[in-house]
């Protein structure tokens, strides 16, 4: 869906979100009171998203996108986040940052399960670590390899990669509004930037 970006409180051009409707996103997850009511019958995440932003609500702004974004480009999103935001990582966190970035590249079950040991060892209440257990919810089954399939749930990805995009915000609280609006501005580019896998053919992981 294509909208015209224009000027603060202007609907917000956000390509890759093919919902028509900001309630069609809403839909998946529970917002504050704050950001329901700014909600209006018949908006388009792009006017959704730019109220919450006219209403400094950039915060639940990044909630918004985590769950309305195509999962790859959430995650991609996530991912430069962190790399641009959270400070100096521990040997730990660096790696899970990298196994984020060979999901993203190449999104095999190898590369998740990596990454989702990756965020164990840098610990889930890190940015990092929580950006790659995004990266294990991002599909096929919970359970290890050799055991039945237990499916992951289908909110627990975004869920997640706003809990990562959270820590960054928690990690200044002086600057906490201004932090996640420039997140905010990171994940509009990633709706609107080409990426390599738009050509590849659809997945469980879009």
């Amino acid at each position: 869906m294509t909208e015209t970006t224009s000027e603060s409180g202007a609907p917000l051009e956000l390509r890759k979100v093919e919902a028509d409707l900001a309630q069609e996103v809403l839909e998946k997850y529970e917002q504050g009171e704050e950001a329901l009511a700014v909600h209006g019958d018949g908006m388009s995440p792009g006017e959704y998203l730019a109220a919450l932003l006219e209403a400094e609500e950039a915060q639940e702004a990044l909630a918004f996108l985590a769950f309305a974004l195509p999962r790859r480009d959430a995650l991609a999103w996530c991912l430069r986040a962190v790399r641009e935001h959270g400070g100096e990582p521990s040997l730990e966190e660096a790696a899970a940052v990298e196994s984020t970035a060979a999901w993203i590249e190449e999104p095999s079950d190898e590369c998740r399960r990596a990454a989702g040991e990756a965020a164990e060892r840098a610990g889930y209440e890190s940015p990092a670590g929580c950006l790659a257990l995004s990266v294990f919810f991002a599909e096929g089954s919970m359970s290890p390899a050799d055991c039945p399939a237990v499916p992951v749930g289908e909110s627990y990805c975004p869920k997640t990669v706003s809990v990562a995009l959270q820590l960054l915000v928690l990690a200044d609280p002086d600057r906490g509004e201004e932090i996640a609006r420039e997140l905010v501005q990171l994940g509009v580019e990633a709706a609107n930037t080409p990426a390599p896998w738009d050509s590849e053919p659809s997945s469980a992981a879009n």
